[in-house]
């Protein structure tokens, strides 16, 4: 549940850059496209990342079940094991331009000219951290239905 904040971030910031490239917007098209493969792996992820949350949180909402793997459970391990599988693939494909990224962060300057200021990236993850603490904390006696599995 912490991490639904961070997530929906995410998800955010990466249809706000595709909507911004495809409606045309100049920094956007001259930044240009991500790598095909990227491109075509990209909305994989976007429903997988959907899937493993929200079959997350459904498991959270109806608890265990006690006998076979109940139909959400099922649902959240197979598309778990789809997300690690296709995130690999991503983070591989971008490891190559990280020391530039970080380099850029640890100097201020912008990581990426697209993406705006460091101030309102950082204001906005820790604005996400908060929403997930919040969402955690609201739903931590949830967890008390897993706890007496073992």
């Amino acid at each position: 549940m912490l991490l639904l904040g961070p997530v929906a971030l995410k998800a955010t910031s990466v249809l706000y850059r595709f909507v911004r490239y495809y409606t045309g917007s100049a920094p956007y098209r001259r930044k240009g496209p991500p790598a095909l493969p990227l491109r075509v792996i990209g909305p994989i992820i976007m429903l997988l990342t959907a899937c493993v949350f929200g079959s997350g949180i459904m498991l959270a909402v109806t608890g265990p079940s006690y006998g076979p793997p109940s139909g959400w459970l099922v649902v959240h391990r197979i598309s778990f094991i789809a997300w690690v599988f296709f995130i690999a693939i991503h983070v591989a494909a971008h490891l190559p331009r990280l020391p530039r990224l970080l380099a850029a962060e640890a100097r201020g300057a912008r990581a990426m000219e697209v993406l705006g200021a460091r101030g309102t990236r950082l204001a906005l993850l820790i604005a996400s951290l908060l929403a997930g603490l919040v969402i955690a904390l609201l739903t931590v006696h949830l967890a008390g239905n897993w706890e007496s599995i073992g």
